[in-house]
């Protein structure tokens, strides 16, 4: 490897904000031999998109590129790994060590230390050779010295869409493999809500029609992934559901999960992916939460937002980052190192103070 160069601004380590571009991303990386690919735990389809594209970008210019994964795998997503090389790591062992040595680390979709736990530790001993690619609002700059962040874009999809086209010397993203475009989109649609947020931009449709020209079949993509529950999934849905309370007037929305309803259902962690999107379809909800009691010390909580007539949406991110947690304006999630029944006090109060 050679040195980072100029580009990279060591100075500015310690900040959120951008150091490196694409152009010296793509050098940086197609001069590697090994690359080890990093995103949050309980990845979602737009880590999990990301963390494939790149993989797939890196493995067509003959660089060795695999993506590990922190607990737990979403198991929809399994129909969109296909035969590329990836890692689970498993839910036993609190620090994750890679097993070889890299010549580079990406670390997709996130910035922030508390969502890389367990191999927080490998990262530091990594630090000089990591790059931060990422599209939220909020993270920890000492990451990386590294760091891409833009974000305007509507998913980090979307941003190693361009680091893609870049490295393969392609004028656009419509000349992609479609074995490369197909997780880009998939990343892009479910981070967007399949294009229903206010994540989608012109930008975001004009480079989705690109990824669609490759190819990509998206009826059977959205089959796959949004209409391949198990059982198990829908009767939790189902608690989910029969947990639901509501406050400030029915602005407020809180369905929460204890460990009964998993082992009840016979459900895993990665099930209740989406439930807090649920009840915004009530007209009068402004803020929606997911409480999920965890076996770790702590409470999982995701919140989601949407405007109502002529109020503005209410900017959870900015809720989250309270409790020292983060994300979007109308998406984030925190954790509260509280018993169950305190953090779900805790975050219901909040919440019907902030819509007031």
């Amino acid at each position: 490897m050679t040195n980072p160069g100029p580009d990279i601004q060591t100075s500015a380590t310690a900040r959120w904000e951008t150091s490196i571009d694409v152009p010296t991303i793509a050098s940086r990386l197609r001069g590697c031999k090994r690359v080890a690919i990093l995103t949050h735990a309980k990845p979602d389809g737009d880590a999990i998109g990301s963390t494939l594209g790149l993989a797939r970008t890196l493995a067509a210019v003959g660089v060795e590129a695999t993506p590990f994964y922190l607990p737990p795998w979403p198991y929809r997503f399994d129909r969109v790994v296909r035969n590329t090389p990836v890692v689970q790591l498993g839910a036993d062992d609190s620090k994750h060590t890679i097993p070889w040595e890299p010549d580079a680390v990406v670390v997709l979709d996130t910035g922030s230390w508390s969502q890389l736990g367990g191999v927080e530790h490998w990262l530091h001993d990594h630090h000089e050779k990591t790059i931060v690619i990422d599209h939220h609002l909020h993270g920890d700059g000492d990451t990386a010295p590294a760091k891409l962040i833009d974000t305007a874009a509507s998913a980090a999809s979307e941003i190693v869409a361009g680091v893609s086209v870049e490295m393969l010397g392609l004028e656009s993203a419509a000349s992609l493999p479609v074995e490369i475009a197909e997780p880009l989109f998939m990343g892009i649609a479910t981070d967007t809500g399949w294009f229903r947020h206010s994540n989608t931009k012109p930008s975001t449709l004009r480079l989705v029609a690109d990824l669609l020209d490759t190819g990509v079949e998206h009826d059977r993509l959205f089959a796959n992934i949004e209409q391949s529950d198990n059982e198990s999934r829908l009767r939790l849905f189902a608690c989910a559901l029969s947990s639901l309370e509501m406050h400030a007037g029915s602005r407020v929305a809180v369905m929460s999960l204890r460990g009964a309803d998993f082992e009840r259902t016979d459900a895993q962690p990665g099930d209740s992916g989406g439930f807090v999107e649920a009840p915004l379809a009530i007209a009068e909800v402004r803020v929606s939460a997911m409480v999920t009691e965890t076996d770790w010390g702590a409470t999982k909580i995701s919140l989601r937002s949407k405007p109502v007539g002529d109020e503005d949406a209410v900017d959870v991110n900015a809720i989250a980052r309270e409790f020292g947690g983060g994300g979007h304006a109308r998406a984030a999630g925190l954790r509260i190192k509280k018993p169950f029944h305190e953090a779900l006090e805790i975050i219901s109060k909040a919440l019907a103070e902030r819509v007031g």
